[in-house]
C-alpha cells in the first residue's frame, strides 16, 4: 500500500510540533490565572474544555496559515528532483521564523492578559497607535516573570526538532527511487484531500 507523500508527512510533523508548543503556552496562561478559574461558576470544567478547544482551533488556523504555502510548493517541487533539497532547506528557515514570531506573541499574551484581562490576539489591535508602549510593557513584564529564558529554550528546541525533521526528509529524498503511476495517482488524490483539509483548518470551521 502506498504511504503518504513526503510533503504531507513533513507538514504533519511540523504541525504537531507547533501545536504542542502552542499548548504549552496555553497551559502556562491557565495556571498563571488559576485564581480566576476558581472564581468561575459551577460549570467551570465545561468552560475550561470549551476555552481550550477554541484555543486549539485558533492555533490550528495559525499553523495552517504558516504551513499551507510550504505544503503547496514542496508538493510541486516533487516533480523537479533537482530543487527538492533546496526547497526543504528554505522552508525550514521560513517556517522557523514564522513559528518563533507566533511563540513570542503567545508568550507576550501571558503578561498582557495579567495586566489588562484581555487577550493580545484581539485587544492589541486597539494599540496600533502606541505599539511602542505595549511592547515596552511586555518586555518589562518578561524581566519580572523571567519568561525570556524559557521562551528562548522553547524556540531552540523547536528549531532543533525542525532540523531533525528536515534531515529525515532529505534522507528519504536520497533514497527515493521514483513511484509508479498508481503511486502517483494516490499521491495526487491525497494532495487534494490534505490541501482541502488545510484550507478548512485555515478557515477554522466547516460551517458558514
Amino acid at each position: 500500500m502506498s504511504k503518504l507523500s513526503l510533503p504531507i508527512r513533513y507538514v504533519m510533523k511540523v504541525y504537531l510540533c507547533g501545536i504542542i508548543v502552542f499548548l504549552l503556552f496555553r497551559i502556562v496562561l491557565f495556571f498563571s490565572n488559576f485564581n480566576m478559574f476558581l472564581n468561575l461558576p459551577n460549570e467551570r470544567i465545561n468552560l475550561l474544555f470549551r476555552s481550550f478547544l477554541m484555543e486549539f482551533r485558533f492555533d490550528t488556523v495559525i499553523a495552517n496559515y504558516i504551513l499551507f504555502f510550504p505544503f503547496i510548493l514542496l508538493s510541486f517541487s516533487s516533480v523537479f528532483k533537482g530543487i527538492q533539497k533546496a526547497t526543504y532547506r528554505f522552508f525550514n528557515y521560513y517556517i522557523s521564523l514564522l513559528f518563533i514570531g507566533s511563540f513570542f506573541l503567545c508568550a507576550a499574551d501571558i503578561p498582557y492578559f495579567t495586566h489588562f484581562f484581555s487577550r493580545l490576539t484581539t485587544a492589541s489591535m486597539a494599540w496600533t497607535d502606541n505599539l511602542g508602549f505595549m511592547f515596552s510593557m511586555v518586555f518589562q513584564e518578561f524581566k519580572y516573570c523571567g519568561m525570556i529564558i524559557p521562551l528562548i529554550l522553547i524556540c531552540f528546541l523547536f528549531v532543533r526538532q525542525l532540523i531533525k525533521i528536515r534531515k529525515t526528509a532529505l534522507l528519504e529524498l536520497e533514497q527515493d527511487r521514483g513511484i509508479s503511476f498508481k503511486g502517483f495517482t494516490f499521491h495526487f488524490i491525497t494532495f487534494l484531500l490534505f490541501g482541502g483539509l488545510m484550507f478548512l483548518g485555515i478557515r477554522g470551521r466547516i460551517e458558514e
